[in-house]
């Protein structure tokens, strides 16, 4: 789904899979928009299967914390996006639109906090890998 066409808004109610084999029933609920302008505008949902009616893997909240260094010209304009894995996958990229603790982030010597709410949890976290697509100006940044 692209977001695309005459009619690019769905909701998804649920995706259900038999395994042929076994007989077993998989079962993934969204109940929710896939969309640009409904919902949360997002149009990729990763979605937890249940099996006999409950999630085999449960939902949480990543709260991250980003500092930039004092150090001078270490601030950028730059989008920032970040992947966190872990021992469930990973969590596809992070956009860091939107600080909770300050409207001009990635600023010299200032730690900016942003909140993934009703992600799929990845268990133990192994690695994160972060990065910035050089737009903006003194896109250069520096991160403590």
């Amino acid at each position: 789904h692209n977001g695309k066409g005459s009619r690019p808004d769905w909701y998804l109610e649920k995706i259900t899979l038999r395994n042929l084999d076994s007989g077993e029933l998989t079962v993934f609920i969204l109940d929710d928009w896939i969309s640009k302008s409904k919902g949360d505008g997002q149009l990729t949902k990763d979605i937890p299967a249940s099996v006999g009616g409950k999630a085999t893997i449960k939902k949480t909240t990543y709260k991250v914390n980003v500092k930039t260094s004092d150090e001078r010209g270490a601030g950028t304009d730059a989008n920032v996006s970040l992947i966190i894995f872990g021992e469930n996958g990973d969590s596809g990229e992070l956009k860091l639109k939107e600080s909770e603790t300050s409207s001009n982030k990635f600023e010299r010597n200032q730690t900016d906090v942003f909140k993934f709410p009703d992600m799929l949890s990845l268990g133990d976290l192994h690695k994160c890998r972060v990065w910035h697509d050089s737009k903006g100006f003194g896109a250069g940044w520096h991160l403590e």
